[in-house]
Order: C-alpha cells, then sequence, then structure tokens
C-alpha cells in the first residue's frame, strides 16, 4: 500500500490493503544476459477501511529482462548455471480495470512504463524463484470511485514468482 497510489471515494483516500496479483508468464533467453517476457496478469485490489468496495484489473504485459551476472557459466567443458541472479525488466502492459460499485472508475488502461527490480535463485537446474518489486504506471481513467478521467496513477508490487525452465 505505501508505494501505490490511494483511490478515492467520496472524498476520501483509501490505501491500497490486502490486495495481489496473479501472473502467468512464457519467456525466451536470447542470450545468457537477456529475455524477453509476455503475460496475463490479474489483480485484485482491496482498500483499508474500505472493506465493501474493491476493484480487478486484467492485463497483457510485454517485458525485457537483463541480467546483471552471466547466468550460464563455462568451466573447462562442463556448462553450469548459476544460483543467484540480480535482474532488472523494463516493458509495458495494456489491460482492463473497473472499480466496483457506484460511480467506479472503469476502462482500458497502458501500464507504461513497467519496470521490474529483483533477484533469481535456482534451486534446481529447472526451477527458481524470481523475488522482485514491480512499478507499473498507470494510464487510465482515474484510481477510485467518483474520479476525474485521465490521469495517472502508481502501482507498485513485491513479487515472488516460481520460474520453469524447460
Amino acid at each position: 500500500g505505501f508505494a501505490t497510489d490511494k483511490a478515492k471515494f467520496g472524498g476520501a483516500e483509501y490505501e491500497s490493503s490486502g490486495s495481489y496479483t496473479t501472473q502467468i508468464g512464457l519467456g525466451w533467453n536470447l542470450s545468457s544476459y537477456v529475455r524477453a517476457e509476455i503475460d496475463l496478469q490479474n489483480t485484485v485490489f482491496k482498500f483499508s477501511n474500505l472493506d465493501d468496495r474493491q476493484a480487478t484489473a486484467q492485463s497483457l504485459g510485454a517485458m525485457l529482462y537483463f541480467d546483471f551476472a552471466r547466468r550460464y557459466v563455462q568451466m573447462g567443458d562442463i556448462t553450469k548455471r548459476r544460483r543467484f541472479v540480480p535482474l532488472m525488466g523494463i516493458g509495458a502492459a495494456v489491460g482492463t480495470y473497473e472499480f466496483e460499485g457506484t460511480n467506479g472508475a472503469s476502462g482500458i488502461a497502458i501500464m507504461a512504463p513497467r519496470a521490474v527490480l529483483g533477484f533469481n535463485v535456482m534451486l534446481t537446474d529447472l526451477v527458481g524463484i524470481d523475488v522482485a518489486y514491480q512499478y507499473q504506471m498507470n494510464i487510465g481513467h482515474g484510481f477510485g470511485w467518483n474520479v476525474r478521467d485521465g490521469g495517472v496513477d502508481n502501482i507498485s508490487n513485491l513479487m515472488a514468482t516460481i520460474r520453469m525452465n524447460f
């Protein structure tokens, strides 16, 4: 909540609290340092002191990730996968959102830029975990209920992702 803009409702502002996002993506390693990914995100926004109101958002995004350490390391004749890799990403998304209830803002939103900073820990050669902070600039019809059309709002997530390599 502290890094996400507050929703507006009835002249008051409410902090995001108990919100969550689910994401599924498909990525391609372009090199040992760079990968591209497309993803679908579904977000449910909940707000402190506003139990009877929530919002939902669905988006389709594209990201380009840069690793700060070479993902594959040549050790003689053997290629090994590095276990810990810091990373950053930049991209954009487009989607729809709806603040449920009377006079809720809804419509199409563009999430650009979308930025990620975090790290990957490989548990095995096939399974790893990404831990990251994701920032999205949300360009849409306002963040909340009874809000003006247009504008920019900031959405932030702390993410833990399971990565499967094939």
